[in-house]
């Protein structure tokens, strides 16, 4: 539950207490000093709220300098399992109260468990977490569970088997204090995260570091390939928040966006500013191309089922939609929880018997026994990384399709297909006819399109077009698909413009 701040952990001040007596004075005392403040994480796009993160406040009232300054001491003591239950405990009294658990939908709690009370005491730690959501009538997927690797005593092996048997039962993970360390690229790569926290580290004056704007850039698509969403941490200048959502951050968190709030009713739903910050003019922003017509063009929109619904339900759905082969499973805030085979349910469908063991409430009439994890890619991703993230997933036989991260329909493996088709088909239309190399007419339609757009807006404008020389043989070796993640508008256009910028005079529009 600890704020999430750059320092490193001060040196613990107290040493083991053996006595009972103190231990439990110990706690006592945390129980009364200790409370929670509340900061929201919101959508890039829309600044509606997704969650809120508990962080710890009152630390300095029991004589530490920083929250993991106390979190050593307790360690040190041998009562971090205690500590992290009353912090959990506050954590789930706090959100509770907001004003957005009341308004139906799905927010969600962002809790930080100290990774040294999971080394030893996973499902211990984990379990009572997931109590204390669901005795207060939520279902299990209303947490998010923030893992860090502040610590390297913290390892991803002791909690595997935790973390995947509660994702099951719809509980969230993200990888806090993401980059610095290594355990939590294990756990994105084998699909345990559902969100990866990039620290304030890497965002603080990102909108003046191209290195900065170079890894974010790539550890968002790589963390997008996995099937993870990325929230940017410690946004403090509308610069910085205009950063990270041009260079795909699916969602924000700081001071830009809201400082934390000691009142719950002070959490908002939505922060308006965000929303008319994502909506300046487009030639004030830098983007990727989208890919939600094309995907849109060749998605199946199948309705989804709850994961509260029967199996029954399912069927129906298969029966109204005979060519589906798979139906896709929703939470409560209409996020994709996995998808149900077709295949899956015939032994039952087909067996004399079937439906009536379904119908057996010994047997658990419940669909999470057939929901398979499948990997998502959101409507405006581009289209190459949608072939990455179905690459990414061999055993996947589709791509779920999201907006927002709300379920919008179904990539089929045919569907698929036809994107590459459909991709290299375009490239080979793009090709230059005596170098044969792609990019010309893009370049050309590009540039009518901004001076049109300039002319009709009177507005100021910078063009500057750079060709890079004796790029043919880098894409003759590495083929054309390297070639254009080399030379990708994403991060090249970004570098260019602020040099541009920078070593250009502003020329007026025709």
């Amino acid at each position: 539950m600890s704020e999430n701040l750059s320092d490193t952990a001060l040196a613990p001040k107290a040493t083991a207490l053996r006595d009972r007596g103190e231990r439990e004075a110990l706690i006592a005392l945390a129980g009364q000093t200790l409370f929670c403040a509340l900061q929201p994480i919101v959508d890039v796009n829309s600044g509606v709220v997704h969650g809120v993160e508990a962080l710890m406040r009152g630390y300095e009232r029991m004589g530490h300098a920083s929250p993991f300054e106390l979190l050593d001491h307790f360690v040190e003591a041998g009562l971090i399992v205690e500590l992290e239950d009353l912090l959990a405990r506050k954590a789930v009294n706090a959100f509770l109260a907001t004003r957005l658990v009341k308004l139906g939908g799905e927010v969600r709690l962002f809790l930080n468990v100290d990774g040294r009370a999971l080394a030893d005491l996973a499902p211990l730690v984990l379990e009572r977490a997931v109590r204390l959501i669901s005795d207060a009538g939520l279902p299990p997927s209303a947490l998010c569970v923030e893992i860090s690797e502040r610590y390297e005593r913290f390892s991803a092996r002791h909690i595997d088997f935790s973390i995947h048997r509660l994702k099951d039962l719809g509980v969230k993970f993200a990888a806090d204090d993401f980059g610095q360390g290594h355990s939590e690229l294990k756990l994105l790569f084998d699909n345990a995260v559902d969100y990866v926290k990039i620290d304030k580290y890497f965002i603080s004056g990102i909108d003046g570091s191209d290195r900065r704007k170079v890894f974010l850039s790539n550890m968002c698509r790589f963390a997008h390939v996995m099937g993870a969403r990325v929230i940017a941490e410690g946004v403090e200048t509308l610069a910085e928040f205009d950063a990270c959502r041009t260079l795909g951050c699916d969602m924000v968190q700081g001071w830009f966006v809201e400082r934390p709030q000691l009142d719950p009713q002070a959490i908002l739903p939505a922060y308006a500013h965000l929303a008319d910050a994502g909506q300046r003019p487009q030639w004030q922003r830098v983007e990727e191309p989208r890919g939600d017509s094309a995907i849109s063009a060749v998605m199946t929109k199948i309705p989804a089922v709850l994961e509260t619904a029967s199996v029954d339900e399912v069927i129906e759905v298969f029966r109204a939609h005979s060519a589906a082969e798979v139906c896709v499973v929703v939470d409560r805030a209409g996020e994709p929880f996995g998808t149900i085979r077709h295949l899956a349910l015939r032994p039952l469908v087909y067996n004399r018997y079937g439906r009536d063991l379904m119908r057996n409430a010994g047997l658990g009439n419940s669909l999470r026994r057939f929901i398979t994890a499948c990997p998502c890619a959101d409507i405006a991703q581009p289209v190459p990384e949608v072939l990455d993230v179905f690459m990414a997933h061999p055993d996947a036989n589709g791509v779920i399709v999201t907006s927002g991260g709300k379920y919008l329909g179904f990539l089929t493996a045919d569907a698929l297909l036809k994107l590459t088709n459909a991709r290299y088909l375009e490239e080979a239309l793009d090709r230059n006819p005596l170098t044969r190399l792609p990019g010309n007419t893009m370049v050309a339609a590009r540039i009518a399109a901004l001076l049109a757009e300039c002319g009709r807006a009177r507005q100021t404008r910078c063009l500057c077009y750079f060709d890079f020389d004796n790029f043919k043989p880098f894409n003759d070796s590495k083929g054309f698909r390297q070639g254009d993640r080399a030379a990708d508008s994403d991060d090249a256009a970004m570098s260019f413009q602020d040099h541009a910028a920078r070593h250009s005079e502003m020329i007026p529009p025709p």
